[in-house]
């Protein structure tokens, strides 16, 4: 009987040591979550099966002094807003449901930082399992107060847990460690919103979140702050095979000078996702970035550059060593740039490019159009001299409407390049091959121009842009095989397109049209050479007729029109006069 009594008495206390699901009390004393006398019934909630539930309380200010682990935290439709801290050094772990909100007050948590003194761990909160940070709750995850071997707060999410559609807030920390918010394993933020600050002193740390393993950033909203003083601005980071999902993340600048903006990088072989990421500009030295690096990619999302205040950086987007462009759309404006400078494999494919921002290449070669949007820019290329190179791939169109300083050539694999600008060359210095898809507009092009490389697919030089104006090739121009000449014009208008260049070569098997004339070969061998005259560099030089041309001169230009006689056949003659922008014919 003694010894069946001792055993009965040993599970009673241990039942009272290792706790249930309670509800906190009306009156919990001073707060103390680990302490039974503050639940009904007196036990601890504090196992993988226990509810911590809240209701009415006077005691609105739990505090967490122990490693605790709970199924999930309930609070009940007419409870009162409560702050529960978790204290340094301590780890509240939220293993099953997760938490529920059925009040309409914000409840708020806290992970507590160690004082000046100490440099022990900050308070963490960990979500384990499939549970989920809920709805309407606000998790404020300081920054150490401490010296620099202090670590600020944690908040952690493993295996399949959620952030559910909560508000997380990471503050900086005025010596080393930020507040950080970390997901692991298949976790995902979700509808979760996220602000993490800048270090609050001089070389202060940061708040971030990182993701890492294959987690997702879901649909959150993520914002990145610059900093304030000369510390870190707010980050996010993506490790292994994490996603930016569908999140919208903003890195910030600051407004003081030479201060750091935030900043979102992606290592390791993460991915952009589907996200929207927009980087500001900011004072000088000072801007919001993304970064892609390693073999990370920038998969399908938008990435937006905007421009600064007066005399101030604009945002910029990195994609160094082997990263990848993936289908992203790329849009810049001001001082936006994207930056190619420091890679490791020379090309660099992206879905597109819009704007009017910065491009530096340097001795890259930027491949454009893997989306097959249609897009437009009019910012400049650069290349510093270094050899880059530009290549248009994909269905779509790019317009480009300003004067390009790249000096590696241009590429047009498919798709069709419209070249706008009124100076310079759209296409930078080098050569422009076409090998297949549509050379147009009515821009400047300085380098060697070859329509066709002898391909299956047709190259099609098409002048002008919506049916109206000139192509300037300051260079020579030559059509191969598969190269071709569409030519436009609008006979109740006299509108017409057209092309200049010093000299042309006709290979045989290329083929001009005229919109609503058809098409015609031209025969091995027809060359139109550029003849000099003071008062014109160029000679307009193609001319579109029904027939198979057998002969064709171009007279000596004038100031106004050069003229050409074309012999169809020994019973047609037709003279064309051609003028800049328009037609007329006469028989």
């Amino acid at each position: 009987m003694k010894t069946t009594l001792l055993i009965f008495l040993t599970i009673t206390l241990a039942l009272d040591v290792y706790a249930g699901s309670a509800t906190w009390l009306l009156n919990a004393g001073d707060g103390n979550w680990n302490n039974a006398s503050h639940w009904i019934p007196a036990t601890i909630p504090n196992g993988p099966d226990d509810i911590a539930t809240f209701d009415v309380s006077n005691t609105r200010v739990p505090s967490v002094f122990a490693d605790t682990e709970v199924n999930s935290i309930v609070f009940n439709s007419g409870a009162s807003a409560f702050t529960i801290t978790v204290m340094p050094g301590s780890t509240l772990t939220v293993s099953g449901t997760g938490i529920i909100k059925n009040s309409g007050q914000t409840q708020n948590f806290i992970t507590e930082v160690d004082d000046f003194l100490n440099g022990g761990d900050g308070g963490s909160i960990s979500f384990t399992g499939a549970a989920t940070a809920g709805a309407g709750s606000v998790f404020s995850v300081r920054g150490s107060e401490g010296n620099y071997a202090a670590q600020g707060g944690h908040i952690d999410f493993y295996n399949s847990s959620t952030a559910g559609s909560g508000s997380f807030i990471n503050t900086g920390s005025a010596y080393a460690h930020g507040g950080v918010a970390s997901f692991r394993d298949s976790s995902t933020a979700a509808a979760g919103t996220f602000t993490n600050y800048g270090g609050a002193a001089t070389f202060g740390g940061n708040g971030k979140t990182e993701f890492l393993d294959n987690s997702s950033a879901g649909n959150a909203i993520i914002t990145n702050k610059g900093a304030t003083t000369l510390a870190l601005g707010g980050f996010v980071d993506f490790f292994g095979t994490s996603t930016a999902g569908n999140a919208a993340i903003t890195n910030e600048a600051s407004s003081t000078a030479y201060t750091d903006g935030s900043w979102t990088t992606f290592w390791s072989s993460s991915s952009g996702g589907n996200a929207t990421i927009t980087c500001y500009g900011g004072a000088t030295g000072s801007r919001g970035l993304v970064d892609f690096t390693d073999d990370s990619t920038a998969g399908n999302a938008t990435i937006i550059c905007h421009g600064e205040p007066a005399d101030g950086e604009g945002g910029i987007a990195f994609f160094d060593q082997s990263s990848t462009g993936g289908t992203a759309r790329i849009e810049l404006f001001g001082k936006g740039t994207l930056s190619l400078t420091n890679r490791e494999v020379p090309k660099l494919a992206v879905g597109s490019i819009e704007g009017d921002g910065f491009v530096n290449i340097e001795r890259n070669g930027l491949m454009i159009g893997s989306n097959n949007l249609s897009t437009s820019f009019s910012g400049i290329i650069d290349d510093a001299g270094l050899g880059g190179s530009l290549t248009k791939i994909g269905n779509g169109t790019l317009t480009l409407g300003n004067a390009n300083n790249y000096t590696g050539g241009t590429h047009v694999k498919r798709g069709s390049l419209v070249v706008n600008n009124t100076g310079g060359s759209g296409t930078g210095t080098g050569p422009l091959q076409v090998d297949s898809g549509k050379l147009g507009g009515k821009g400047i092009i300085t380098g060697a121009v070859t329509v066709g490389s002898g391909g299956n697919k047709p190259a099609v030089l098409t002048p002008g842009d919506r049916g109206t104006g000139l192509l300037v090739i300051q260079n020579t121009l030559v059509f191969g095989s598969n190269g071709a000449c569409h030519w436009q014009f609008d006979t109740r208008t006299f509108q017409a397109t057209g092309a200049f260049a010093q000299g042309v070569t006709i290979n045989n098997g290329a083929t001009f049209s005229a919109s609503g004339q058809g098409s015609v070969q031209l025969p091995l061998g027809m060359v139109f050479t550029r003849r000099r005259h003071p008062s014109r560099a160029l000679l307009p030089i193609f001319l579109m007729t029904e027939q198979p041309l057998s002969a064709a001169t171009l007279s000596e230009p004038t100031t106004k029109a050069a003229t050409a006689t074309i012999s169809p056949s020994p019973s047609c003659r037709r003279k064309f006069q051609l003028l800049t922008g328009s037609t007329r014919s006469r028989r």
